[in-house]
């Protein structure tokens, strides 16, 4: 129950709502990364190399489906 509201707390400190509205989805996304276990610095930094293959799949850059690239390049590698 924190979550919620710490993203409607946080809300009301933008510019605009429309501000907030951005705000409000960035921190759901980190949010998603925390309870999927999923490393946020390195997700972020992922989602914004591969900001052409997120646009073609972006259901592949989930936080409940993205995989690390670590984890990605040792499954290539086993397949090789």
């Amino acid at each position: 129950m924190k979550a919620p509201v710490m993203i409607r707390k946080n809300a009301y400190f933008y510019r605009t709502s429309y501000g907030a509205r951005v705000g409000g989805i960035i921190l759901s996304v980190l949010i998603s990364c925390r309870l999927n276990q999923t490393n946020i610095w390195n997700y972020l930094v992922s989602v914004l190399k591969k900001s052409a293959g997120v646009k073609r799949n972006p259901g592949a850059f989930l936080p409940w489906n993205y995989q690390g690239e670590e984890v990605a390049a040792r499954e290539q590698s086993r397949a090789a």
